[in-house]
């Protein structure tokens, strides 16, 4: 027994023996984890500013998670952590300088962990030198829905003084278009970059000041003032009525004092306003409803018993005579409020606002969201001009490639209407180009966020679509007949004949006709494709066809067959227009079959 004892210990030795040692919890790896490890650029940038991190991750182990940090001379001041997978991972990484609070210039240290599987860790680390304090000439006070307003400076401190909805919560932000540097909540703390909302309302909608320094971060809301009405009224003159009977002939808007369009003024001080909502009275009375909404159109105000009218003449607020001409105009829809705002008797502005979109008439310019809106905007890098006569419309030529990112500057993306027939990515503040590459007409209503797009290449590589009881968007109403808002339809393939698209018809029994040439070459109106080369249609007029009629607005998919294809003998005409030469003599189709985006 004795020996047998000796022998089983002695096996249990070299067993034992054999055993690697156990690997550490934690710690340092033998040797890291992390290679070329790089930021761009490494100087001369200011806190806010974007730089990127690059480096290569490889452990035998597996990765496990990767940690960012940045300090100063006062120690660390952000960390993020991600997870990763797998052997190997090169990181390519954008990140935003944070802006500490009483932030002084110097240089910075960004610190790279790399955590294995086994719990080990490697850190490396590169700087950045010469990092200075940004500076602003604005800040703006951005609500989660979508309001933006301008904080304007005093010494190191930014104040609004404005309505604020109840229960508002939002961030304050460098830029009007939410980009940059912005400051929110972190816990109790307002930080930069905080992911969190900072509360900025009260229980009900007041007026009151908003003040922060963006150096020390503090943050001050003042007390709600009082108002007290005031029996000044002003009334809404124009063409805006949510109600169709105000818009209809004989009087084609509201041109007298209306009870319905009345506005309450409010004193306090020096300062006026005077508030309205559109009447929502249940009655359907052209006299005293309009179902709680405008409708796109034209106005401008007149002072009660007075003949004093408020127009926007010269792009300015002017207290005048009646000038129909110089209007105030809004081009959507809907559940709109107005208020118009004076200090020591001049009129300093005109804003109307549904709660997520706001328009601002000011004598400085014109406020989208609280961005002004400028003389001209981009996109895909084209400039679009203001077209003549408009506020806020823009319109020019782009040549665009299939598969390329569509980006705006001067407009947010993210609040347009996508046009489903050439983007993808609704929504989004940038989109991707999935139409033929070519040269686009771009016509993009910076307010509204209603974006016309329309190829430029004529027939073969797309046709066009007039009429009328048909939209582009739900809900957004286009101008009957008009050649400047047609719709494109899209070759399917670059040898098919058959083009679609796809639009709204609208339950009221419209007709429609197809066209061979955009409205931006000469003698467009010459190449019609008349619906007598169309077979098992309803014909309409000289050229047009009948539409379906729905129930309601519906979205349909318009496929037009044009079989063989077709030649056009501009020499030889048929009547006013074009001969069209269907080829081996094929009858064309068209089909409109409901659909959903």
């Amino acid at each position: 027994m004795k020996y047998l004892m000796l022998l089983l210990v002695g096996t249990l030795c070299v067993f034992t023996s054999c055993k690697e040692e156990d690997e550490p919890a934690g710690g340092p790896a033998a040797t890291s984890a992390i290679s070329e490890l790089a930021v761009t650029p490494n100087a001369d940038v200011k806190y806010g500013d974007e730089v990127t991190l690059t480096a290569k991750f490889a452990d035998e182990k597996g990765l496990r998670q990767y940690m960012i940090s940045v300090s100063n001379a006062n120690g660390s001041f952000y960390e993020t952590t991600k997870m990763l997978t797998g052997k190997t991972y090169d990181l390519n990484e954008k990140i935003a300088l944070p802006l500490p609070k009483n932030a002084v210039p110097g240089d910075l240290t960004i610190s790279v962990t790399v955590k294995n599987s086994s719990n080990q860790l490697s850190t490396e680390e590169v700087s950045i030198t010469g990092v200075t304090v940004p500076t602003f000439d604005a800040l703006y006070l951005a609500l989660d829905n979508n309001l933006v307003y301008t904080m304007e400076k005093d010494g190191d401190v930014f104040s609004v003084e404005d309505f604020i909805p109840a229960g508002a919560t939002g961030k304050i932000y460098a830029n009007s278009d939410k980009t940059g540097m912005s400051w929110g909540m972190e816990g109790d703390e307002i930080i930069a970059l905080g992911k969190d909302n900072i509360v900025f309302g009260g229980e009900t909608e007041a007026y009151f000041k908003i003040s922060f320094n963006p150096v020390s971060f503090e943050l001050t809301l003042g007390n709600a003032q009082n108002w007290t009405a005031i029996d000044e009224p002003l009334y809404i003159f124009g063409t805006i009525s949510g109600h169709w009977d105000d818009n209809d002939a004989p009087d084609n808007g509201i041109w007298i004092e209306r009870e319905k369009t009345k506005m309450q003024g409010y004193q306090n001080g020096n300062q006026k306003y005077w508030a309205w909502t559109p009447p929502s009275d249940g009655t359907g009375s052209a006299e005293t409803d309009m179902w709680g909404a405008i409708v796109a159109g034209q106005f401008y105000f007149k002072e009660g018993g007075k003949d004093n009218y408020l127009t926007y003449a010269n792009r300015k607020l002017t207290l005048g005579a009646e000038d129909k001409a110089a209007s105030f105009s809004i081009t959507l829809g809907g559940a709109f409020s107005m208020k118009v705002f004076q200090e020591d008797g001049v009129y300093t502005k005109v804003e109307l606002s549904d709660g997520t979109r706001t328009l601002a008439y000011t004598n400085e310019g014109i406020y989208i969201n609280g961005a002004l809106a400028p003389e001209a905007i981009s996109f895909c890098g084209s400039p679009l001009a203001l077209v003549e006569g408009e506020y806020f419309s823009y319109e020019g030529v782009a040549q665009l490639t299939q598969g390329q990112t569509v980006t705006a500057s001067g407009v947010d993306l993210s609040m347009a209407f996508c046009d489903h027939d050439v983007f993808t990515g609704a929504g989004n503040p940038s989109w991707t180009m999935i139409a033929p590459t070519g040269e686009y007409l771009i016509r993009i209503d910076a307010f509204s966020g209603s974006i016309y797009v329309m190829n430029n290449m004529g027939y073969p590589d797309v046709i066009y679509m007039d009429g009328w009881c048909w939209n582009r968007f739900m809900g957004i109403e286009r101008a009957a007949w008009d050649a400047t808002s047609r719709l494109t339809l899209y070759r399917t393939s670059e040898t098919a004949n058959t083009y679609q698209a796809i639009a709204t018809i609208l339950p009221w029994g419209g007709d429609v006709s197809f066209w061979g040439e955009p409205y931006t070459v000469e003698d467009y109106g010459k190449c019609c494709i008349s619906s007598k080369y169309f077979e098992g249609v309803t014909a309409m007029g000289e050229n047009g066809l009948l539409l379906p009629v729905p129930a309601e607005e519906t979205y349909y998919k318009i496929v037009v067959d044009l079989k063989d294809g077709l030649t056009i003998d501009k020499e030889n005409l048929d009547g006013d227009y074009y001969t069209i030469i269907p080829t081996n003599n094929k009858k064309f189709t068209v089909t409109f079959t409901p659909t959903s985006l």
